[in-house]
């Protein structure tokens, strides 16, 4: 097809025609796309709730030296980071390589995430080195193995319920591929059984806090996104809903 500018009037005259013409088609669908997130359901909205209880209006976000940590700034880092690091043995940070695959998340690359975790650890002078293989190459095994110091990661549920995560805790599947063995901390392990078993629902919504945490104060892992899913549909179909383990269960979307 020929640049715009190289057609003449009558020949853009036409193609306004033709394309005036598919725009109505589509106009008359009577499709209504709603690309805000949480909609039609709000399921990956609640997926974050749980962050909501980590602060809350009584929190004290200033540091010690009068910064508020709710804004934006401080181009030096926060002191109290600093001091953890010097009380560790490190008052002039260190280095540590980061082995990350060259996968993507939803569509974000997991390496652009480690370029992120890079430059907000050099803020407190911890160098990262970003390593990138791939998947294929060797990583998943190593991955799989345990034998990854450091990397950023994505997962994804394997069932809806809250116990799909249980695997993260010392002992667990993917706790032990972050070499967080059941000894390390037997106490936290020990919670993995009780959650199991576990049959009343105040009783497992405690243990099940109680793990959370205990895996924020002191555990391996670290979450650091969550990746954002929109999905548009026919005003025609019904039960068009996101759920957090498969995305979409088409065994559940009918013709109206």
């Amino acid at each position: 097809m020929a640049a715009y500018k190289d057609l003449t009037k009558e020949e853009l005259l036409e193609l306004k025609s033709g394309l005036q013409a598919q725009f109505e088609e589509v106009k008359a669908r009577g499709l209504k796309l709603d690309m805000s997130r949480g909609k039609p359901a709000a399921a990956q909205l609640n997926l974050s709730m749980e962050m909501m209880n980590i602060l809350n209006s009584g929190t004290d976000l200033v540091c010690e030296d009068g910064v508020d940590c709710r804004n934006y700034g401080g181009l030096d880092g926060i002191a109290e980071a600093k001091q953890l690091l010097a009380d560790a043995g490190y008052p002039d940070g260190f280095d540590v390589d980061m082995t990350v695959s060259d996968l993507d998340m939803e569509g974000i690359l997991l390496t652009d995430l480690a370029q992120k975790v890079k430059d907000d650890l050099s803020q407190i002078g911890i160098n990262v080195n970003i390593k990138t293989e791939a998947w294929a190459a060797g990583y998943g095994d190593e991955y799989r193995n345990g034998t990854l110091g450091f990397t950023v990661m994505y997962w994804g549920v394997d069932y809806s319920d809250p116990n799909v995560q249980l695997e993260f805790l010392p002992g667990g599947v993917v706790g032990q591929r972050a070499g967080w063995t059941a000894e390390k901390d037997p106490e936290l392990a020990a919670m993995y059984q009780e959650a199991m078993e576990a049959t009343d629902d105040t009783a497992r919504a405690d243990v099940l806090g109680k793990i959370q945490d205990a895996m924020y104060e002191d555990g391996p892992f670290i979450v650091i996104a969550q990746a954002p899913a929109h999905i548009a549909h026919s005003t025609r179909l019904a039960g068009v809903d996101i759920f957090d383990s498969y995305t979409i269960d088409l065994t559940e979307i009918n013709v109206k």
